[in-house]
């Protein structure tokens, strides 16, 4: 038996809101990153974010310091180098750790 099926009926069939046609782009989807910390102040934790934003310009930095782990987050629009994150915060005096 041999069927007659129009390909551009599967096509249409196939089509969802969530098919390539469709998806929104990826492009702006940042990386975040949750530190454990052992910044006590928001003096502190505003030091810190001033390094930051000269260090490593394109990260954006929040603190939540009522957390038992002191939590920095950081968010980027690249991927994010832990290392360099943990150092700069070593060289300042304080630890931190990524939180998994």
């Amino acid at each position: 038996m041999k069927l007659n099926i129009d390909k551009s009926e599967v096509v249409e069939a196939n089509k969802s809101p969530f098919s390539s046609h469709h998806r929104p782009p990826f492009k702006n989807i940042d990386m975040i990153e949750i530190f454990a910390t052992d910044i006590k102040s928001i003096k502190d934790a505003r030091v810190v974010e001033g390094l930051f934003s000269i260090v490593f310009p394109r990260l954006e930095v929040n603190f939540d310091l009522e957390d038992r782990d002191r939590i920095l987050r950081v968010q980027s629009p690249s991927p994010i180098d832990h290392n360099s994150i943990v150092s700069c915060i070593r060289n300042l005096g304080f630890a931190a750790k990524v939180l998994e």
